[in-house]
């Protein structure tokens, strides 16, 4: 009897600490720009519909461009300087330009994902709200362009025109990201599966994410997007816009 009831308790160890990919998910990326209307205006001109955000009790000013599989970009701007932790760090972010800042991923339970970060040593920070929940990991520098958010409503757009894009964009596929082992260890943890033959490309929910080197010293960033598109629609990859790049992508990882 107390046999069983050790393996029982070892079981409903190994259950709780491993994770499935469908319960984390690519859930958006932050590109932080200078100016809000501008970058607006150019995502429209490369065929992106843009809708509108809204000015935060913080001083930032964002906009959307989403995706009928319930992703999206965000475009933020910093309207009025104030002394909120997060404007801060976005305008630290801005004196090395604009560009790709965030890369955040949906949870569906805050503690169990807090217990499973604890569980890998990832040290990170618990922000639990009545309509957001974020987790962060200011306090490393491998992993500051991550977070995990859950939101209290689900992120379902009805609005067929928000994400009937012009230039055939249907959706995010793949996220270039900077980072290592560190990165690596995270996805892995959340459920990710390495694509085949590849070291560097790991599958969440299917999002790709392509790890990259960092480039340079001081604060990661992710670097660009991979999106499937229309087929009756000729879309040209983007080199760069406000500091990320847009390629047609794809590729289906093994």
């Amino acid at each position: 009897m107390k046999l069983l009831i050790l393996l029982s308790s070892l079981i409903s160890l190994t259950i709780s600490n491993t994770s499935s990919s469908m319960d984390y998910g690519f859930d958006h990326a932050i590109i932080l720009v200078e100016d809000i209307i501008k970058a607006s205006d150019d995502f429209s001109d490369v065929g992106f519909w843009v809708k509108t955000g809204r000015l935060h009790d913080n001083g930032l000013l964002d906009a959307h461009i989403k995706f009928s599989n319930a992703t999206k970009l965000e475009l933020m701007s910093i309207k009025t300087k104030s002394d909120d932790k997060l404007n801060k760090n976005y305008a630290r972010f801005l004196t090395r330009g604009e560009g790709g800042a965030y890369v955040a991923i949906n949870m569906l339970n805050v503690k169990e994902t807090s217990d499973l970060l604890n569980s890998a040593g990832l040290e990170h920070t618990v922000s639990d709200g009545n309509s957001l929940s974020y987790i962060t990991f200011t306090n490393n520098p491998s992993l500051e362009h991550f977070f995990l958010i859950k939101s209290g409503e689900p992120s379902i757009y009805h609005d067929y025109e928000t994400f009937n894009h012009k230039n055939g964009v249907k959706n995010i596929n793949t996220i270039y990201v900077e980072g290592a082992g560190q990165v690596k260890k995270l996805l892995t943890l959340l459920g990710a599966k390495k694509c085949k033959g590849h070291s560097n490309i790991f599958n969440l929910t299917g999002t790709n994410f392509f790890l990259i080197p960092p480039i340079s010293i001081g604060e990661n960033r992710f670097l660009g997007i991979g999106a499937n598109h229309s087929k009756n629609k000729i879309f040209n990859n983007i080199s760069d816009i406000h500091g990320i790049w847009i390629k047609s992508s794809e590729y289906q990882c093994y």
